[in-house]
């Protein structure tokens, strides 16, 4: 019993500290989702995740429109659902990253994350993160800025 003591504070300071901590969307991006009275919708737990995706200090606010409770639909259609990532720079919010996907997960890196998502149409892609871009790996094309 004193060793569980010990543990479980340890394993309650790692989790006060750990980027996947805050539990709170910003004022100014949940505005954007909940404003419509038309649709009623209400970001609830489970609707974002905010992460370190570069492994620093930048929070990405990523909001997954398929959890999003809504009284219509208001962010999926035939070609899935709306996934949206914004970056915190200076106090303000730029979305980096708005698509529409049939799937999607996060993959640790060595610098960060990597998002996998599956589209409908062109299957499966893979993006990396800065502060300013989602850049998709394999495309010479301009980044998602």
């Amino acid at each position: 019993m004193l060793m569980v003591r010990p543990f479980l504070v340890i394993c309650s300071l790692l989790l006060m500290v750990h980027p996947l901590a805050a539990k709170e969307l910003p004022s100014q991006i949940k505005y954007l989702y909940e404003e419509s009275e038309e649709f009623g919708c209400k970001i609830v737990d489970g609707s974002f995740q905010i992460l370190k995706l570069q492994g620093d200090n930048v929070n990405f606010f990523v909001i997954d429109s398929s959890k999003i409770p809504c009284k219509k639909t208001a962010f999926c259609g035939s070609g899935g659902c709306g996934l949206e990532i914004y970056v915190e720079k200076f106090g303000s919010y730029k979305k980096i990253f708005d698509d529409l996907v049939q799937g999607h997960f996060f993959k640790k890196s060595k610098k960060g994350y990597e998002l996998f998502v599956e589209r409908k149409t062109v299957g499966t892609a893979r993006y990396r993160f800065d502060s300013k871009c989602a850049k998709e790996v394999g495309k010479n094309d301009d980044p998602l800025c």
